[in-house]
């Protein structure tokens, strides 16, 4: 349960930092433009390699499989792509952080072990609070530029 609720908290400040910071129609910030544009160009695309929407009559090259990912389910949903890519990020945000999460809360488990062998026993708050700060540290140490 507690998994659940952080992913939630971190997919809730997601959608407020997103919201508080930027939107993809305005094209304030080019790099997200350059991103929207390739996913709008892997929607669209009939076959693959995907068309380039910055170089005529060239293909995305490499790196756009995360692109087909989320727009697999941008497809079946049937949403607008700009509302969709403004969905993709918090989301992405919060899996990462539920990742990093769950990988300190295993290794923190794991030194908690006794020597003898017996399965560990530790209290779930104890490890609760010792796997999320690198959690918060993962997620927001990348993403303070924008603060700036």
């Amino acid at each position: 349960m507690a998994v659940e609720g952080l992913f939630l908290i971190l997919f809730a400040l997601g959608v407020a930092f997103v919201s508080a910071t930027r939107t993809v129609a305005s094209g304030i910030r080019r790099r997200e433009a350059m991103a929207l544009s390739y996913f709008n160009a892997v929607l669209k695309s009939t076959s693959f390699p995907p068309y380039d929407p910055w170089f005529a009559g060239g293909y995305i090259n490499y790196y756009y499989f995360g692109y087909v990912v989320s727009g697999l389910w941008v497809k079946l949903l049937g949403l607008i792509p700009s509302f969709a890519y403004n969905l993709i990020v918090p989301t992405l945000f919060a899996l990462v952080g539920v990742g990093v999460f769950s990988l300190g809360y295993n290794l923190v488990q794991a030194d908690a072990a006794p020597p003898d062998g017996r399965p560990p026993v530790p209290a779930r708050r104890t490890l609760t609070s010792q796997a999320s700060p690198p959690s918060c540290w993962s997620r927001f140490s990348g993403t303070s530029d924008r603060f700036v």
